[in-house]
C-alpha cells in the first residue's frame, strides 16, 4: 500500500514538472507575445496613417531576454508627426514600453529591419517602395519588454 502511494506521488510530481516546463517554454512566451501585439494595437495613431507591415511579436534572447513587437505604418507627415501625436493622444502608462522610430533607424534586434529585407521578391518590392516614397514616412511602432 505504501509503495502504491509513493508511486502515485512520484507520478504526480513528474506531471507537475512537465506542466511547469510546458508553461515556461511554450505558454508564457505565447502570452507575452500576445500582450505585446495588444499593446501596439491599442496605440492611437493619426487618421492619415496606413498599416504597411502588420503587427508581429516574438520572444528574443538577443543581448538579453525580452519580448519585442513591431508594426510599420505609412504616414505622409513623417515620423516626428506620428511620435508627437502618439505622445499627446495616448495615456503615458500605455506608452511605458512603446517607442516610435523611423524605419531607417539602425537597430540590430528589429523584426522588420530594412537591411534584412530583400531575401525574396515580395521583400525586394517592399524595399523599392520604401525608398521611392522616402524612408522617413515609414514609422515603426515598437514594443519592447524586458523579462
Amino acid at each position: 500500500m505504501r509503495e502504491k502511494k509513493l508511486l502515485i506521488a512520484v507520478i504526480a510530481l513528474c506531471a507537475l514538472i512537465i506542466i511547469g516546463w510546458v508553461y515556461v517554454g511554450v505558454i508564457a512566451p505565447y502570452i507575452s507575445c500576445r500582450r505585446a501585439e495588444r499593446a501596439i494595437e491599442a496605440v492611437k495613431l493619426p487618421e492619415d496613417t496606413q498599416v504597411f507591415l502588420k503587427t508581429r511579436a516574438e520572444q528574443s534572447e538577443v543581448n538579453w531576454e525580452h519580448v519585442r513587437g513591431e508594426k510599420v505604418v505609412f504616414c505622409e507627415n513623417g515620423t516626428e508627426y506620428v511620435r508627437l501625436f502618439v505622445e499627446e493622444n495616448n495615456d503615458p502608462e500605455k506608452l511605458k514600453y512603446i517607442r516610435v522610430w523611423s524605419m531607417d533607424t539602425p537597430d540590430d534586434m528589429s523584426i522588420y529591419a530594412y537591411d534584412r529585407m530583400g531575401s525574396n521578391p515580395v521583400d525586394k518590392e517592399t524595399q523599392k517602395k520604401m525608398l521611392f516614397d522616402g524612408m522617413d514616412k515609414y514609422v515603426k511602432i515598437l514594443y519592447q519588454y524586458p523579462y
